[in-house]
């Protein structure tokens, strides 16, 4: 199995768009197990007490090891000192960076616009979606929808075919 390594990158003000982010990957790409998130919710933060030095090396080491980091575009993210961090150790590490408009949003932050080469997405399951498959490296994209590919498969195989879209995602097809 491959699952994709993300980085949301979001300001604890703003949580819900990380929940609301991983329930618009959902239908779709299951999570912790075709894709993992790893930002830093605040129900679970990193154990630096205040050292913010450690802070940036324990970021940097998630920022080094995610396929992609999304940044809300949100304005909240031009007001935000560890979302410009964030930016700027994916920039380091060479990520690709995808910003994402939050629904309904009409002014962006220049934080995450400027960071990214990429058109922001717009606040939609598929079209985040695309957008993470269109950015990542290609060798790590094959990999993933080999993987998923396969999964889908062997599901299709083990589970009657009236009850399948209840495990793959409503909206897919279930014909082979």
């Amino acid at each position: 199995e491959y699952a994709l390594l993300l980085f949301s990158s979001h300001s604890w003000a703003h949580g819900h768009h990380r929940d609301g982010l991983h329930a618009l990957l959902s239908p779709e790409w299951q999570k912790g197990v075709e894709f993992y998130d790893l930002s830093v919710p605040e129900a679970h933060p990193l154990p630096c007490e205040g050292d913010d030095d450690r802070l940036v090396r324990m970021l940097a080491q998630r920022i080094e090891e995610c396929d992609v980091v999304l940044l809300m575009a949100g304005m909240y993210s031009s007001h935000s000192y560890w979302i410009e961090v964030e930016a700027n150790l994916a920039r380091y590490f060479g990520k690709p960076i995808l910003a994402i408009v939050p629904n309904g949003q009409i002014r962006l932050s220049t934080v995450a616009t400027n960071a990214s080469p990429y058109e922001p997405v717009r606040w939609r399951g598929d079209s985040i979606r695309s957008g993470i498959l269109s950015v990542i490296d290609p060798q790590v994209r094959r990999n993933f929808l080999n993987a998923k590919q396969l999964r889908d498969t062997r599901l299709k195989q083990l589970i009657p075919r009236e009850i399948l879209p209840s495990y793959l995602g409503s909206s897919r097809p279930t014909n082979a």
